[in-house]
């Protein structure tokens, strides 16, 4: 699989809706080096504020510029967003006002260590009123689009780096509530079919989802695959299909158990159709390494995941 810069994809993308939507504009918060919206700043300077190390004003002045009529996509590294959190919660997603904030470096930075892993990003975001998305490669210029014309507040999770599947999605578009409001989303989608154990995935650890796919065909087990971009609102439909299917249920995500994909997904699943469920996900304290030690040491690399997988299935 190739690797891609989910950065790079944004920084393009932003500024190709600052041509289409003059209502669009960008905050920094002293990261535009590595949030990569140099473009949109060479284009449209009087469109870019860089706030400095101040995500709560950047927050702040964000939601000024929503009332106004603006449309602020505000940027910093995942880790930062919970230090501007009560400012999110108050003065965007309780007025429900058009911010999309955009956190990037999710889940493991590599040997930035410990103090830079965006591993509680989506939980604290989840528990607000808020759109939350988690899109991978494939799925990312759709997302960016789709946010362009949705007047929701919305969290958008990058990655500092990713794999590209190279497998492109039919992209259908559902209609959830925020707030009392619509909220426009792309569904879940099916990347691979199978009858033996559902996996549900997202961002960065969908194109290891889709190896392990491959990796537990080894072992005779047969896994379904699908993507859940958008953890809030939930779409739920398709999952539910497939759980009547396979029986069984594993949720593999780069995030905590905590507030994650697997909870979301488990606490609807076990409403609606209880099975047995198995969550991959980010426990303890984890220290600086080679994103590729990272996983391993967690559990989410390939091999280690095949194995409690089929551990977990043999039970």
């Amino acid at each position: 699989m190739e690797k891609v810069n989910p950065r790079k994809v944004f920084g393009k993308t932003i500024a190709k809706l600052g041509e289409m939507y003059p209502e669009i504009v960008v905050l920094d918060a002293d990261l535009g080096s590595s949030t990569y919206t140099g473009e949109f700043k060479k284009r449209f300077p009087e469109r870019y504020k860089d706030c400095g190390v101040s995500e709560q004003d950047m927050m702040g002045t964000a939601a000024g510029l929503a009332i106004t009529g603006k449309k602020p996509y505000a940027c910093t590294f995942a880790i930062f967003i919970g230090r501007a959190w009560e400012q999110i919660r108050q003065s965007i997603a309780y007025q429900g006002l058009d911010v999309k904030i955009i956190g990037t470096h999710g889940g493991f930075v590599g040997e930035d260590g410990k103090s830079h892993h965006g591993t509680e990003d989506v939980g604290i975001i989840r528990t607000l009123p808020m759109v939350c998305v988690v899109p991978s490669v494939e799925e990312l210029e759709e997302v960016l689009y789709l946010t362009a014309e949705d007047k929701n507040p919305t969290y958008i999770r990058l990655f500092r780096q990713s794999d590209e599947m190279k497998i492109k999605p039919e992209i259908k578009i559902g209609k959830g509530f925020i707030n009392g409001k619509g909220a426009w989303y792309i569904k879940p989608y099916r990347i691979k079919e199978g009858r033996d154990v559902t996996l549900v995935s997202n961002g960065r650890m969908l194109s290891k989802a889709f190896n392990l796919t491959k990796e537990l065909g080894l072992y005779g087990i047969d896994a379904e695959l699908i993507s859940i971009p958008y953890v809030k609102p939930l779409d739920d439909e398709l999952v539910i299909e497939s759980l009547k299917k396979t029986g069984k249920l594993v949720t593999i995500e780069e995030h905590r158990k905590e507030g994650g994909l697997g909870e979301a997904v488990s606490s609807v699943v076990s409403e609606k159709y209880p099975v047995k469920t198995k969550g991959l996900y980010i426990s303890g304290i984890i220290g600086s390494g080679k994103c590729s030690e990272l996983y391993d040491f967690s559990g989410l690399s390939v091999p280690r995941m095949k194995e409690e997988i089929y551990r977990w299935l043999k039970d």
